[in-house]
């Protein structure tokens, strides 16, 4: 009778400490914060409603046709830790359940691709971003130099990164001019590089038909109809007829030059809104 009794007794504490077991896995799960806003929210400077931030609820996977996704499943691994530690002590593969070390490799490795999310964002918009390319490239030299708190596998990663950024954003005369027909990177091409490339391209262009050279007129605000127009309009066309058939002329190039220059001198005053 006594062994019946003990039996019964131990199956309700059993019974009760599951209770509290789940209890404090709720705990873990949805923490509760003493302060005005919880751990899950921010408010804007400009708007005195909380907005809530973006937490996974699912555990996310890497593809490799999929920008930011290996992020992305980090960020899902971190904020789910606890929901998949206590799942994983469940069905008895508590080996599997992630160190501290780890975890603070997986926040590491959170923090050092934040900046290449927004480098794709950028990319990926509508507007022109080839001319951005070299910029993006530095900036990632930057955010790959060892610092002493990385840890080993972040060392890797930065070192990997390296290793193939020339391949993978390669320079190229395309890309240069791209930079330089952009007004918001143009100046950061040397001068004299930027003169003889854009010189270079406008004349093989010409060469090949693609783009007809034509003298810059004086007085195109004259009526079309004036005498002086007229003449001036017929002198234009003959001469842009005698470049089409020599179309490497003196005057072409000086021409071309000082287009080349005055453009080139021109800086960029307003900052583009659309950024």
């Amino acid at each position: 009778m006594a062994a019946v009794d003990d039996k019964h007794f131990i199956d309700i504490v059993k019974k009760k400490m599951s209770i509290v077991n789940e209890l404090v896995d709720l705990d873990d799960q949805y923490p509760i914060s003493d302060n005005d806003h919880d751990d899950n929210t921010v408010t804007d400077e400009d708007d005195a409603t909380p907005k809530t931030k973006h937490r996974h609820i699912t555990l996310k996977g890497s593809c490799p046709t999929r920008w930011n996704s290996s992020l992305i499943m980090i960020e899902s691994i971190i904020d789910m830790k606890c929901e998949v530690m206590n799942m994983l002590k469940r069905i008895g593969k508590a080996e599997l359940c992630l160190d501290t070390e780890k975890l603070d490799v997986l926040e590491q490795l959170k923090t050092f691709l934040k900046p290449f999310a927004m480098f794709t964002d950028l990319v990926g918009s509508k507007i022109p971003s080839l001319s951005l390319i070299p910029l993006m490239k530095l900036q990632i030299k930057k955010l790959c130099a060892f610092s002493d708190d990385d840890s080993i596998p972040i060392r890797h990663v930065k070192e990997r990164i390296l290793a193939n950024v020339e391949r993978r954003l390669p320079d190229s005369q395309a890309l240069l001019i791209h930079q330089l027909l952009d007004p918001s990177t143009k100046d950061a091409v040397p001068r004299d590089d930027a003169v003889a490339l854009l010189q270079d391209v406008i004349q093989n262009f010409s060469k090949k038909g693609l783009i007809t050279l034509q003298l810059s007129t004086v007085g195109t605000a004259e009526h079309c109809d004036s005498p002086c127009s007229k003449r001036r309009m017929l002198k234009a066309e003959m001469l842009n007829e005698l470049r089409r058939q020599n179309p490497s002329t003196t005057s072409d190039v000086n021409d071309v030059a000082l287009e080349i220059t005055n453009y080139l001198a021109c800086r960029l005053v307003l900052a583009c809104q659309a950024c």
